[in-house]
C-alpha cells in the first residue's frame, strides 16, 4: 500500500511538471518575441494580433469544460471496466463539439465588420486588413474546440507528457509564427494564416495520437 501510494504521488508530480512545462516554455519564448513583434508591426497591428491570441484562448477555455466531461466519462468507464459503449459516447461528444466549432466560426466570421468598425474602433486604414484577419482566425475555432475534446481523451489515459509534447511546439509557433510571417509581409492576414494552419496541424496530431487509445 505504501509503495502504491508513493507511485501514485510520483505519477501525479510528473504529470503536474509536464503541464507546467507546456505553459512556461511558450511564455518564455513570448518574452523574446513580443517586443520584436511590437516594433515590427506597430501598436495597432500588434493589438489586433493580441486580440486574435485572446480569441483562440477564449474558445479553448470556453469548451474545456466539455473536454473535462469527456475525461471524466472515459475515466469512469476505465474504473468500472465498461468499455462497450465508450466509443459511441466519444464520437457523440466529438460531433457535438464539431457543431459548436462550426457555429463559433460562423458567428465570428459574420460579425467581423461589426468588430472592426464599431466595437474595436480600428483605424480606417487598417479596417479591411483587420476584417480579413478576423475572418481568417475564425477558421481556427472548430480546430481549437476539437482539440479540447481530443486533449480530454488523452488526459483520461494519463498521457500528459504527450499533450505537453504537442502543446509546447504549438505554443512556440503561436509567438514565433508571426515573426516568420514578417519575412514575407507585415500584413496581418499572413500572420493569421500561420496561426490557423498551426491549430489545424496540432488538432490532427492530437487526433492521430488519441485514436491509438
Amino acid at each position: 500500500f505504501i509503495v502504491s501510494d508513493y507511485q501514485l504521488g510520483r505519477f501525479l508530480t510528473v504529470n503536474v511538471i509536464w503541464n507546467i512545462l507546456g505553459v512556461v516554455i511558450p511564455l518564455f519564448v513570448a518574452l523574446f518575441t513580443i517586443p520584436i513583434l511590437i516594433d515590427s508591426l506597430g501598436k495597432e497591428r500588434f493589438a489586433l494580433l493580441a486580440i486574435a491570441w485572446m480569441l483562440i484562448g477564449y474558445f479553448s477555455l470556453f469548451d474545456s469544460c466539455r473536454g473535462r466531461a469527456l475525461t471524466k466519462l472515459i475515466a469512469e468507464h476505465q474504473g468500472g471496466k465498461k468499455h462497450g459503449d465508450i466509443a459511441d459516447s466519444i464520437w457523440s461528444a466529438i460531433w457535438l463539439m464539431s457543431i459548436l466549432g462550426i457555429i463559433g466560426f460562423l458567428v465570428l466570421f459574420s460579425i467581423a465588420d461589426f468588430l472592426t468598425e464599431s466595437l474595436l474602433n480600428v483605424p480606417i486604414e487598417l479596417r479591411l486588413e483587420a476584417k480579413f484577419s478576423i475572418q481568417i482566425i475564425a477558421f481556427a475555432i472548430p480546430f481549437v474546440i476539437l482539440s479540447s475534446a481530443l486533449i480530454g481523451i488523452l488526459e483520461a489515459y494519463q498521457k500528459f507528457y504527450i499533450i505537453s509534447m504537442i502543446r509546447i511546439p504549438m505554443g512556440m509557433i503561436t509567438f514565433i509564427g508571426p515573426l516568420i510571417a514578417l519575412i514575407f509581409s507585415p500584413r496581418l492576414e499572413f500572420i493569421m494564416l500561420i496561426l490557423v494552419l498551426g491549430r489545424m496541424f496540432s488538432m490532427f496530431v492530437y487526433y492521430i495520437v488519441a485514436a491509438r487509445y
